[in-house]
């Protein structure tokens, strides 16, 4: 798709509508509900706020939201600003709705305004681009987005879509696509094709104005930041386009090129300066609006959520998304890098041979009171075990399920379906369900295999006391682990971020941090030996 000429459509500012919005708290970060200060607080922004678009106001106040938590009134402000915004807050706290209202607010308000119409693609356009690691993941943000829905019909407000392995890109283009950036940079973007270097872009990479990383640091690291790159590649090559008033009506062989030499460098420095190198003439040039709603102040805006963005060192995730976005906003949770306060940790060193009575202590097998299972969330590090694990416990009288990256992805939603409705109690996962994944009402974690690197010890336990309730976690600890479960421990007892236990100075880094897959492998058979049914 080739820049249009400017008079088609009518000339709008992106974000000038926005009001400055009263923020609780200022300051390098923003304290965060959680434990013993999960109530509003004395100054606690309502979500009725007549800032807010009156649709979002309702569908809010339909879900039962009275007030913001302490990151959201940080963070919406911030994204209402226009301005690219890094929200780090512990799980649990808000994030996802930290971006979609503002999202929401302002693609609606485009649509009152009849901006939100693209003839050329069945009257509708795609408002904004939600990227994450995984279908999973994509199909837990589309469900919350789904959520927030229309007064009148009950319908969602916006009509979001899931592109994930399963599913293929609808007819019509959605107001919102939520996809990984695999799918993304081909499916939508068209990286391969390669137009976009001359000029001519797909149309979402024309119309989107708001761009989210969800679960950023797995985004900016591994496999992952391959296809990030080039997807912020095309949409930003767009922008700059559109930005300086130019239009292209013929594709020429002369091609924007900045990526060709790209080394490990150029993920330390501002990903922008990669596309200041001087235009050849290309093709046709006419002064005026690309698409008509930006002048030279158009600015795409890229909003980072993540539990986790560890920024101790020049490649970690935190420092790169401080050296590619310089001037984003960062908005941190006071229990950032640490568990939440209203967690209850149990630290019990078992050996092979005593894990597996470990473990059925930790979830109530070997109780004599015939009382209720909690739901309860196992964690493992292979898909191996996790199914070993949930084949035992069911024999035992504990209704399990497995779930892991093996597995297809209805699978894996029909498993969650059925933790979330009770039909089952435990569920024994690999980190696949460590991230993202809110299933209410998880009682207990059990760490059966502790986690490889502080930053999935977070993201286990943050899948119990979320938004303040209260939780325990129960950490089954190995010799082989001692190391890292002190560095983590101390941390804790100091009241210290655990990134500490990953400091360049400790050999963790190397041995324990991997990022990626879930590990595959066999299973210990020591995790499956307690065969004494439950009485």
């Amino acid at each position: 798709m080739r820049f249009v000429p400017a008079a088609r459509l009518a000339r709008t500012t992106l974000f000038g509508r926005f009001e400055t919005f009263r923020v609780i708290s200022r300051g390098s970060s923003a304290r965060v509900m959680s434990g013993e200060d999960a109530g509003p607080s004395e100054s606690a922004v309502s979500t009725c706020d007549e800032r807010f678009h009156p649709r979002v106001r309702w569908a809010l106040k339909k879900l039962g939201f009275a007030t913001l938590t302490e990151i959201q009134a940080d963070a919406i402000p911030a994204a209402m600003d226009g301005v690219d915004v890094v929200i780090a807050a512990e799980t649990g706290s808000g994030k996802t709705l930290s971006y979609l209202v503002p999202i929401w607010d302002n693609l609606l308000r485009v649509s009152d305004r009849g901006e939100g119409a693209d003839e050329e693609n069945g009257g509708r356009r795609t408002g904004a681009l939600i990227l994450c690691p995984n279908a999973t993941l994509c199909e837990q943000v589309t469900r919350v987005a789904d959520s927030l829905v229309d007064e009148s019909t009950g319908e969602p407000l916006l009509r979001t879509h899931a592109l994930t392995p399963e599913t293929g890109t609808p007819f019509n283009p959605p107001d919102v696509y939520v996809t990984t950036p695999a799918r993304a940079v081909e499916d939508l973007l068209h990286h391969r094709e390669g137009a976009w270097r001359r000029g001519s872009f797909a149309s979402t990479a024309r119309t989107v104005r708001h761009v989210v990383f969800d679960e950023a640091d797995m985004l900016f690291s591994g496999g992952y930041l391959k296809p990030l790159r080039m997807c912020f590649d095309v949409l930003y090559r767009e922008e700059k386009l559109a930005s300086e008033g130019f239009f292209v009506d013929a594709p020429t062989e002369v091609e924007w090129d900045g990526d060709a030499e790209r080394d490990e460098a150029s993920f330390e420095r501002d990903w922008r300066k990669d596309h200041d190198a001087p235009r050849a003439s290309q093709g046709r040039r006419t002064p005026g609006p690309a698409l008509g709603v930006r002048g030279a102040d158009f600015r795409r805006q890229y909003i980072f959520a993540a539990a986790t963005v560890m920024s101790n060192g020049k490649k970690t995730p935190g420092a790169m998304i401080k050296y590619g976005f310089p001037d984003a906003r960062w908005i941190e949770g006071r229990r950032l890098h640490r568990s939440v306060a209203s967690v209850n940790q149990t630290w019990i060193e078992a050996t092979m041979e005593t894990r597996a009575q470990a473990l059925a202590e930790a979830v109530g097998l070997t109780s004599s009171e015939k009382t209720e299972f909690e739901k309860t969330m196992v964690f493992v590090n292979t898909a191996a075990a996790a199914d070993e694990i949930a084949r035992e416990f069911n024999a035992l009288g504990l209704p399990s399920a497995a779930f892991h990256a093996d597995m297809s992805s209805h699978d894996r939603g029909v498993r969650l379906q059925d933790f979330a409705a009770g039909v089952v109690s435990a569920l024994v996962c690999t980190d696949s369900a460590a991230r993202g994944v809110d299933v209410p009402g998880v009682a207990h974690v059990v760490q059966a295999e502790f986690a490889g690197n502080a930053v999935d010890y977070l993201h286990r336990i943050g899948r119990t006391a979320r938004a303040g309730a209260a939780g325990r976690v129960t950490n089954i600890c190995l010799p082989t682990t001692a190391d890292l479960v002190r560095a983590v421990r101390d941390a804790e007892a100091k009241g210290e971020p655990v990134e500490s236990a990953f400091s360049r100075k400790r050999s963790f880094r190397k041995k324990f941090k991997k990022y990626g897959e879930s590990r595959r492998g066999v299973a210990d058979p020591s995790m499956a030996k307690n065969r004494n049914p439950r009485r």
